[in-house]
Order: C-alpha cells, then sequence, then structure tokens
C-alpha cells in the first residue's frame, strides 16, 4: 500500500535554492534539476524508518543517486532529468522495496513508501543496507562500492578511480580531494605500509564491501587515547565476507628485444583475520614505483633507493633498474593476541644523468651555475617491522614494535661546471667521487596501557630502544680553475674521506586519561629522550701511493649527547559529531657538545612553551569541518652546530654555526569536506616562523659558494586549495574544477646583505572523466600555473612564468574484450633567461590488450612516448633562487606483456 502525499516544506524549498546557488557557482548546469522527496515507514509501527538508504537509478546510468531517511524517515533527492527509474529502499531489519517510478515536474514528492520487517527464521537473517556514495562518521568517511560498476575481475585501482573525490595515478599512489594518501590499509592491517601499488593492482575490486577515508591519530595517541595532533591521511579498503577465505594469484610478465623488461607475481590469502601476502617484481622501466618511509611504525615494500650518501654521489634518480620482494602477514594469535609483520629485501642499480641550472640574485650582479652529472650507484636493502598487541586481561594491554634495517651501496660521480657573474665566465671545475656507503637501524618499543573500573580512565607507560649507524668511505677529486683571477689559478683537491654517525637513544613516555564528563577528559602526557650521538669526518691526503696524511681543519670527531623532554596537560574529548583537543606543551632540549679533537665541551639549552588544538565538527553526514592550531620548534641539530667544513664539492662548501638559536613555528590549518550533492574539499593552510633558520650564502671573488645556518628574522606561508567534483547521475560523467594558490616571503642571507624574498604560485585546472565497464573510458586534465618570484636585493631579477599541464587519457572497445588504448601528456613553461633550453615536452603512447577467460588473461602491447620528447625536466623556487634541471628519463619503447590472475580459490 502507498500512500502519496502533496506537501514540499519550507526547508525543502530552501534547500533547492541552496542547491541551485551552488550550481551556478561551480559552472553546473541546473535547469532542468528535479527536487523530490518522500518518507519511509515502518509497516508494523507505521514510524519512521531512520538511516535507510535510498537509491534512484537512471536508466543507462552506472551509478546512483542515493541519500539516507532522517530521523523521522523523510528523504530528499535532485534528479537533473525526468523520465522512469528504478528506485530502491533497504533498512537493516526491513525487506528491500524494488519499485519503478515516473518522475515528473507535477510529481515532487514521491509520498510514503512502507518497509516491512524480515520474517522470524531458525537462523539470524543479515541484511547489508546500502548507503550513499559518500557518508561521513567522526573522522571517517564511508564509500559504499555497490553503486559503482567495474568490469570483471578487474583490479581495486578501477574502482577507486570511479569513487568521487579520488584520483589514482600511475603508480597506484592515491589522491582524496586533492591531497595525496598516507596509509593504506585492508581490513585495518597495514600491507607494506605507504606502497599503494602493491594492493592497488593486485587485489579485485569485488572482494571490497566498502572504501573509508580516515584522518587517522598516531599509532601511540590511538593506543594511550591522549591526542598528540598528529594525522595522516588513510585508506581502508573493508573486504566482504566472502573475501576472507579465499587466496588470490596472480603473475606478470612483458619485455622486448631491446632489453626492456617488466615482471612480477604476487600470492595473496585471507581467511577470517589472516592476512599472507607475498610480492616480487623486478624491471627496468619504472612500473615497480612502490616505496615507503619507516615513520610512525610502518614499514613497507620499498624498492627506491635512499639519499644516505654523505659524500653526495649521485646525479639525480635516472632510470632504475629494481628487483625486490616482500612479505606482509597479519593474524590473531589465541584470545587477544594480535600480530602485523612486513618484510622487504631490494635491490636498486641506476645511472643518472643531470644538467642543472642555478640562478641566483645579488646585490649588484647575478650568479649563475651550470653543472653536468654522471654517476653509477647501486644499493642493497632489507627491512622489517613488527607489531604485536596482546590484550592481557579485560582492563590491560601491551603493544610491542620492532623494527630493523640494513642496506650497503656504492656511487660513482663524474660533475663538471661553471659559474658566472652576468656574462662573465669567473670558475670552471671537475669532479669525481668513488665512494661506499653502509648503514643499520634497529628499534625495540613498548607500551603497556591499564584501564580502571571508571569508564574512559587510563594511564600508559611506553620504553623505547633504538640503534643506528651511517658510514661512508670514498676518494674525493676534484681541479678547480677560477677564469676571473689574473693570472688564472687553479686549485687542485686529491683526498680520501671517511665519515660515520653512530646514535643510540632511549625514551620513554607516560599517559594518563582522567573522565570529568561524556564530553571533557583531562589529558596528562609526559616524554623524554636521550641520545648519544658520534660524529666523525676524517679527510685525508695523498702521500705516495696512499692516503694516510690526515688534515686537520677538515677533519673532526664530535660527541653529542641531547636530552628532550616534553610535558602535555590539556582536555579532550568526542561525541558522534565532533571531537577535540586542547593541549599545553612544555619542551626542555639540551646538547651537549664535546668536540673530542679540540677537547672543548658546549652546552646548549632551549626551553619551548608551546599550546595546539584540534577540532573535528560533523555538520551532517555530508559535511565536516576540521580546524588545527600547533606551535613547532626547530632546535638546531648536531650537525648544523659543528663548525667544521664539509668540502666534498670544494665549489659549494658547507659549515656549521655554533651561535644558532632555535626557530619557532606557528601553524593554522583548517579543512572541509563536502560529499552531497556533490564532493568539495577545501583546504587552508598558515605558517608563520619567527627566528627561523636559514642560510647564509657567501659567494666569493672566485665563484666559490660558502653556505652557513643562520637565524633570520622569519617566515610567512599561506596556502589555499580548492576541490569540487559533480557525477552527473544521467550521463555518469564526473567533472570538477581545482585551484590553488601559495604565498611565501622569507629572509635570507646573500654575502652580507639581508634578502626579502617573496614567492607566489596560482593554479587552476579542470577535469572531465567518464567510464563504461567493457566499452570505453575517458579522462582529461588541463592545468594552468602562474609563479612570481622577487627578491629585494635585485629588483631587476624578479621573475614570473606561465606552467600548462594537460593529460588525455581514452581507451574504447573496439570489439568485445578488445582495448584500444590511448595517452596524451603535454607539458609547456615559458622560457627564462638562461632558462631558454627546451621548455615543452609532448609524449603519447598508446597500447592494444586483449582480455581473456573472464577478464582473468590480459593480453597487451603498448608503447611509450612514442615521439621521445620525455626530458625529465623540472623547474623550482626557493627564495632568491631558480634552479631547473633535466635528468635523463625513459624515452620510446615498447612492451609485449602478460598477466594472468589465478582463479580464486575458497579455503
Amino acid at each position: 500500500m502507498r500512500i502519496i502525499c502533496n506537501y514540499i516544506s519550507p526547508e525543502i524549498s530552501f534547500l533547492r535554492r541552496l542547491l541551485l546557488l551552488a550550481g551556478s557557482f561551480l559552472g553546473f548546469n541546473y535547469a532542468t534539476a528535479q527536487f523530490v522527496s518522500g518518507r519511509v515507514i515502518d509497516g508494523a509501527t507505521f514510524k519512521g524508518i531512520s538511516s535507510a538508504s535510498v537509491s534512484i537509478w537512471p536508466r543507462g546510468s552506472e551509478t546512483a543517486m542515493s541519500t539516507v531517511s532522517e530521523i523521522n524517515g523523510s528523504f530528499h533527492l535532485t534528479i537533473l532529468t525526468k523520465g522512469r527509474f528504478k528506485l530502491t529502499i533497504t533498512a537493516v531489519g526491513h525487506k528491500t522495496l524494488d519499485s519503478i517510478i515516473d518522475l515528473t515536474p507535477e510529481r515532487p514528492d514521491l509520498g510514503l513508501f512502507i518497509l516491512h520487517n524480515l520474517e522470524d527464521t531458525l537462523t539470524p537473517a543479515v541484511v547489508s543496507a546500502k548507503v550513499p556514495a559518500a557518508v561521513m562518521h567522526g573522522d571517517t568517511m564511508d564509500y559504499n562500492t555497490a553503486h559503482f560498476r567495474v568490469a570483471e575481475n578487474a583490479a581495486v585501482s578501477a574502482l577507486l578511480a570511479k569513487l568521487p573525490g579520488i584520483q589514482v595515478n600511475d603508480d597506484g599512489s592515491l589522491l582524496i580531494g586533492g591531497k595525496k594518501v598516507d596509509k593504506l590499509l585492508v581490513d585495518g592491517e597495514e600491507i607494506f605500509g605507504g606502497s599503494p601499488g602493491a594492493v592497488t593492482k593486485n587485489l579485485t575490486a569485488d572482494m571490497i564491501a566498502k572504501v573509508q577515508v580516515l584522518e587517522k591519530k598516531s599509532l601511540q595517541a590511538d593506543f594511550t587515547g591522549v591526542d598528540d595532533g598528529k594525522r595522516s591521511t588513510t585508506v581502508n579498503l573493508v573486504l566482504k565476507d566472502n573475501s576472507k577465505q579465499v587466496t588470490l594469484k596472480k603473475i606478470q610478465a612483458g619485455g622486448n628485444p631491446s632489453g626492456y623488461y617488466d615482471a612480477s607475481a604476487v600470492e595473496a590469502g585471507f581467511k577470517k583475520k589472516r592476512q599472507f601476502v607475498v610480492i616480487g617484481m623486478m624491471d627496468n622501466v619504472g612500473s615497480s614505483q612502490v616505496n615507503t618511509t619507516v615513520a610512525d611504525h610502518s614499514a613497507g615494500l620499498n624498492l627506491q633507493r635512499d639519499n644516505n650518501d654523505p659524500l653526495g654521489g649521485s646525479a639525480g634518480i635516472g632510470i632504475p633498474l629494481v628487483a625486490g620482494a616482500g612479505l606482509h602477514y597479519a593474524n590473531d594469535w589465541g584470545v587477544g593476541v594480535h600480530i602485523n609483520a612486513n618484510g622487504q629485501y631490494g635491490y636498486t642499480t641506476t645511472n643518472p644523468t643531470s644538467v642543472l641550472l642555478n640562478r641566483q640574485l645579488l646585490p649588484d650582479s647575478i650568479y649563475l651555475q651550470e653543472q653536468t652529472n654522471r654517476s653509477s650507484n647501486y644499493q642493497s636493502k632489507q627491512q622489517s617491522a613488527v607489531l604485536i598487541e596482546d590484550k592481557l586481561d579485560s582492563l590491560s594491554a601491551l603493544q610491542i614494535y620492532a623494527q630493523g634495517q640494513t642496506s650497503i651501496g656504492g656511487n660513482r660521480l663524474v660533475s663538471s661546471g661553471s659559474s658566472w657573474f652576468n656574462d662573465s665566465l669567473i670558475n670552471k671545475s671537475l669532479r669525481t667521487i668513488d665512494d661506499k656507503t653502509s648503514n643499520y637501524y634497529v628499534s625495540l618499543y613498548g607500551t603497556w596501557r591499564q584501564f580502571f573500573n571508571k569508564s574512559g580512565r587510563n594511564l600508559s607507560l611506553s620504553l623505547g630502544l633504538a640503534s643506528s649507524s651511517d658510514k661512508g668511505n670514498g676518494l674525493l677529486y676534484s681541479i678547480a680553475t677560477f677564469t676571473g683571477v689574473p693570472p688564472m689559478a687553479s686549485d687542485t683537491i686529491d683526498q680520501r674521506k671517511d665519515l660515520s654517525n653512530r646514535t643510540i637513544a632511549i625514551s620513554g613516555s607516560m599517559d594518563y586519561v582522567e573522565p570529568v564528563t561524556k564530553l571533557l577528559n583531562v589529558a596528562l602526557s609526559y616524554n623524554f629522550s636521550s641520545s648519544t650521538n658520534n660524529a666523525t669526518i676524517g679527510t685525508f691526503s695523498r702521500s705516495g701511493q696512499k692516503y694516510n696524511n690526515i688534515i686537520d681543519s677538515l677533519s673532526s670527531e664530535y660527541k653529542d649527547v641531547t636530552l628532550d623532554q616534553h610535558m602535555s596537560v590539556g582536555v579532550q574529548g568526542q561525541n558522534r559529531s565532533f571531537s577535540y583537543s586542547i593541549m599545553a606543551d612544555v619542551q626542555s632540549y639540551t646538547i651537549t657538545q664535546n668536540d673530542q679533537a679540540q677537547h672543548n665541551s658546549i652546552d646548549y639549552y632551549f626551553l619551548f612553551f608551546a599550546p595546539r588544538a584540534t577540532l573535528l565538527y560533523n555538520f551532517d553526514p555530508y559535511d565536516r569541518l576540521s580546524l588545527y592550531y600547533g606551535t613547532s620548534f626547530q632546535a638546531p641539530n648536531p650537525t648544523q652546530l659543528q663548525q667544521v667544513q664539509n668540502n666534498t664539492d670544494p665549489l659549494h662548501i658547507n659549515e656549521g654555526n655554533p651561535t644558532l638559536k632555535t626557530g619557532v613555528g606557528r601553524a593554522l590549518n583548517m579543512s572541509f569536506f563536502k560529499t552531497r550533492p556533490f564532493f568539495v574539499s577545501v583546504g587552508l593552510q598558515y605558517n608563520y616562523t619567527t627566528s627561523d633558520i636559514s642560510v647564509k650564502t657567501e659567494i666569493d671573488s672566485l665563484g666559490r659558494q660558502i653556505s652557513q645556518p643562520v637565524n633570520v628574522p622569519g617566515s610567512r606561508n599561506f596556502t589555499a586549495s580548492t576541490f569540487a567534483s559533480r557525477t552527473l547521475m544521467s550521463s555518469g560523467i564526473e567533472f570538477g574544477v581545482t585551484s590553488a594558490i601559495s604565498l611565501a616571503a622569507n629572509y635570507s642571507f646573500v654575502n652580507q646583505d639581508l634578502s626579502n624574498n617573496r614567492n607566489a604560485t596560482a593554479r587552476a585546472g579542470l577535469f572531465v572523466i567518464k567510464s563504461v565497464a567493457d566499452k570505453y573510458a575517458f579522462e582529461a586534465r588541463f592545468n594552468l600555473s602562474y609563479s612570481t618570484t622577487s627578491s629585494s636585493i635585485n629588483i631587476l631579477g624578479n621573475t614570473h612564468f606561465w606552467q600548462q599541464d594537460h593529460l588525455l587519457r581514452g581507451s574504447v572497445f573496439l570489439f568485445p574484450k578488445f582495448e584500444f588504448l590511448n595517452t596524451v601528456a603535454y607539458t609547456w613553461r615559458q622560457k627564462l633567461t638562461p632558462f631558454d633550453g627546451i621548455n615543452s615536452t609532448f609524449i603519447y603512447g598508446f597500447g592494444l590488450r586483449r582480455y581473456a577467460v573472464h577478464n582473468l588473461l590480459i593480453i597487451s602491447w603498448q608503447i611509450d612516448d612514442l615521439f621521445n620528447q620525455n626530458i625529465g625536466l623540472s623547474r623550482s623556487i626557493l627564495g632568491s633562487q631558480i634552479t631547473e634541471t633535466t635528468t635523463n628519463a625513459l624515452g620510446r619503447h615498447w612492451l609485449f606483456s602478460l598477466s594472468y590472475q589465478f582463479p580464486r580459490r575458497s579455503k
């Protein structure tokens, strides 16, 4: 039975006007939009059903317009076309209602819809209710994947690309509303940490029940209950129940006669709480760009080379050849015990070349440098981490985390360069480095937590130990010719370098939470960290065939002892609509620096007071606002305080400054998310630093740069970014706009002059995306940016330039299961003096792909960069300097490859 009502509340009329206004602001046409409403009631009680899912499916569309009912059962939807639709209403504990409706302007109210209770049976019934495309609960945004259709056995990346506001890059990394995703979880577990490509390219979309986007607290804050203000944007893939009983295997291999290759294999098994994933890969075409950092108790598949060479024997990234393997295991062991372990091995070799142009403004001239670098580098690395959580009883728990990493490597560099004052050549140089490096890191950290009979009261104690070592030794040879000095002078350096840095640290914390009311908890926290660091620089000149004459002025041996203590007190609380934390931090930082060679000691002491606050408020399930204010301190590290010179690049010498003072930074961040009726993300960030630590660079008459850290008055940075997208239900086309503006003001010393620098960048873009599974897909992205920089020391060198970036990507199924792919990427940068080389690139690639055996077998042939224009060009602005770098990049190449995913086996 259906009862028809014809009543539209004033609130609905207001919402209609607000929707039309927002649509006109975004440039969308709502001329045919119709606002419809209705009400869902229980068939037994005739009371409204809240949180019922209402979905309307336009004819020919792959996505539904969805909403949830309010507390009285009423719902409201905006429909962009008229005609016949399929209506589906679901609610937990009720039978699903399916109906065909005709929507006309004369029928804005759909009336009452009655849902009947499920009939009682001998076994309980489980009903999964549909929800709108994106709904927010506290700090979590849920996507229901049931409304988005992808091809059979498609990868998770294909599903994520269809979700509003989510962008999937070629390497598998993710953006949410234009913001980079820090971590990817599967059922709450980290699988290779921040390496989303290992998951999104190998798990299948039909395994996923729901996609969650979280502003996740740190591991320590989650466990102890004391909010430390740290957040990471995290995506959690929630598996379907039937996906927790399967094993997935996939292999892929590709290559060509020219020696390019790309191969990988993965096996993933899931059974209830158990996860087991093993992956191996090797390639020399840059497709294995999966990497992560060991931070916040995470470890993952990291195949890229670390930049841990103290002699600087690398010319850049280049085209890496990588081979690696990773292992992930997670499970519940017994009652209350859970384990998460990740391990990896990686081997990387690369032969980069680069050309660097750097222009720096001086008070009376312009200083220009050009460097050409070539190097050969390799690194072998092992890394592992394990997290164990044990619920000792109903009131206490223990968490133990251990991780370790070792690596060895070697580097050979040949670098040549020239420097000019205006148009006058002042020096030329040739430099070679041949070195070996090694490092290790190991840590063990444990936290015990005790709850009490009073709900919400808990005490946590932590203790950690860590040890690390970095070593580098090799030969430095350099010839510098100074043409600006009559008569012509030269300087030759032939030295052996031994550098090492060893650290042992102990840390601990105590955290306590005392509940006062439901929304008010008092939080206390104390943290300490004490470390001993031994840093040695040994520089030796040649004597005959050996390097055994130590150069005292370029050698040092320091032992630094630091003690960092941090105490916080504040209030925090949360409910379904909001959460907050207001804390006051007091931090003391002490450094005792012992010069072992000179037998003297210097003590440094810094005391900080730092308030901070976080607030997250959900206006409703579709609108969320978050605010953060915090104070940070930039205490000088022991290396900055050491005055010994590092001459690994004789024309670019770095030295320390024992008179450094701490810098104080303040940050205010705001973000806003809206998911209905369109997806909107707005971010504002403002940072202000006083007594900033900057770099003072003196350029002498020979063109040598001598850099030293110094304190400057401060810096200011402001960034505003927006992202808005809308999916038209009538056509399934998603289109949107992006914009960002960044303003920066800072100070830096150039010789003895203090330069007031101003930098600004504005960017705007738009995109259009449309895809229909097994038929076609289209993506277009257009971006335009403008950058300007100025310096008070030389207004004649003020710079501004435009840049355009365009991407067109499309595919079409010419025949069933036969796909033709095209990609066009065009970048143009305005020419600047002296950056007047190649400033634009046009990269075109296409391929053919054949699907077979229910899409389990994929045969493909693809050619990239058909016109061979990829030159690895980048440009950056920092203070009064502009740098443009061109590196060797993978140019025109083709691959023939096969990929086969074995049919999933149920356990």
